[in-house]
């Protein structure tokens, strides 16, 4: 498969129809992790790459209505019907046991952070499932040996001319 053909592919998973300005930016991302493709005597180096991504979306989209409306819009409305939040929610209920006691057994081992948030979660005395949750998410980055600002963040949405997200790291608070 070529490049444009997984960029494509890539890109409609995220959105079907991308505007000028996010089209933009995917071509600009291109060039700017893979240089060698930047393209000589153009102003900003991606002009004909955000040209060649907007086509190739184009015929991609062709290609999978000729492949089947029916099956993309049940997979769409299967995958866009879902409740994140609430699924994400019974995981993480189901592996927070799992999480903490892990925590426990290696806290010698990751230092005061994790002795820090275990014995915060002992105190507590109210609303102790969610405290629980908590620490089990905290305890992540820690377990991983990761810093929590990457590993954690915040989307903001922004009304601009173009709705944006845009990912902010949450040092201070997870929730």
């Amino acid at each position: 498969m070529e490049i444009l053909d997984k960029i494509a592919a890539a890109v409609f998973e995220i959105k079907g129809y991308p505007e000028k300005d996010e089209l933009e930016s995917v071509a600009s991302a291109l060039v700017l992790k893979y240089p060698c493709l930047k393209e000589p005597g153009s102003i900003t180096g991606y002009e004909g790459w955000k040209a060649s991504i907007k086509h190739k979306l184009g015929n991609y989209r062709s290609k999978l209505r000729r492949a089947g409306c029916n099956e993309i819009s049940k997979e769409f409305h299967r995958i866009t019907s879902k409740d994140l939040l609430g699924t994400f929610n019974a995981f993480l209920d189901k592996f927070v046991p799992g999480l903490l006691k892990l925590y426990r057994s290696k806290k010698g081992a990751l230092g005061e952070k994790m002795e820090d948030l275990l014995d915060k979660l002992d105190e507590q005395t109210s609303d102790i499932v969610s405290h629980r949750k908590t620490a089990a998410l905290r305890g992540l980055p820690i377990f991983l040996r990761e810093d929590a600002a990457k590993v954690f963040l915040k989307c903001l949405v922004s009304t601009d001319k173009v709705m944006q997200v845009k990912l902010i790291p949450n040092s201070h608070e997870m929730f």
